[in-house]
């Protein structure tokens, strides 16, 4: 019997961008581990159903929120976790965002943003890096608002980090093109989102050229993302387990 390739979005009904990391090559030909790791939007958005898929059927023991205190307290933590499951709390933006209005250059405000978070974020990031390569802490999920920008640049390093290519890294960052008009009608629905109505979809659009500029800077600044997060804090042996955990061969 031929195998069947996982499906790389799980369809939930409150999560709109809950996807697999799964099945990625990397240049040496290994491939990541399907059903292991997981990206996604506000896991704060779950239904009953919602929580027993997560945390049941895929067995997901470790959340990672990218989220700011303040978002936290505006949409709230979510249904409560089952005994068996570890939160972890590592906000990658530590200052306030401006509000967009619509009429910036899309590129440029992500741009600035991601690059602010590699930046300034390092530790933050080493600490999300750690905390998935931690000892029996798989599956894992990790999840900003949109599942875009914050949970794209986790995604990013992990992948890199497991030696996938940036052309596939960019292809993974785009995939959010898929349902982020819906996930942004969705958020903009919330109290103090008002303005986000009055703005164009395209404007929420993942940016790849914003996503190039943080390889690029990674790359050319930092000699390459194990250099980085080396550099934040992060051991040989925690990127050893993590390569371990994630990868098959």
């Amino acid at each position: 019997m031929a195998d069947v390739t996982p499906e790389r979005f799980i369809a939930l009904q409150g999560p709109l961008n809950f996807r697999d990391l799964g099945g990625y090559t990397t240049r040496e030909g290994r491939k990541v581990r399907w059903r292991k790791l997981f990206r996604s939007d506000g896991i704060h958005s779950m239904t009953a159903e919602d929580v027993e898929q997560v945390y049941g059927k895929l067995g997901v023991i470790t959340r990672i929120d990218l989220r700011t205190e303040r978002e936290i307290e505006r949409s709230g933590p979510g249904p409560a976790l089952p005994p068996s499951v570890q939160f972890h709390h590592v906000p990658f933006i530590q200052w306030q965002t401006g509000t967009a209005t619509g009429k910036e250059d899309p590129v440029a405000r992500n741009r600035d943003m991601y690059l602010r978070i590699i930046r300034e974020s390092g530790g933050q990031l080493a600490k999300a890096v750690t905390t998935l390569a931690a000892d029996e802490g798989l599956p894992a999920v990790f999840h900003c608002s949109a599942g875009k920008d914050r949970a794209g640049i986790c995604a990013a390093m992990v992948l890199g980090l497991l030696g996938v290519d940036e052309e596939t890294i960019m292809e993974d960052y785009f995939l959010t093109i898929k349902n982020v008009d819906a996930i942004m009608q969705r958020i903009g629905a919330l109290p103090g989102n008002e303005h986000m109505q009055k703005i164009a979809p395209e404007f929420f659009h993942p940016q790849p050229k914003a996503m190039e500029a943080v390889l690029t800077e990674l790359r050319e600044v930092h000699g390459g993302v194990e250099n980085y997060v080396k550099t934040h804090g992060v051991s040989d042996g925690t990127l050893e387990r993590l390569r371990r955990s994630l990868l098959q061969d």
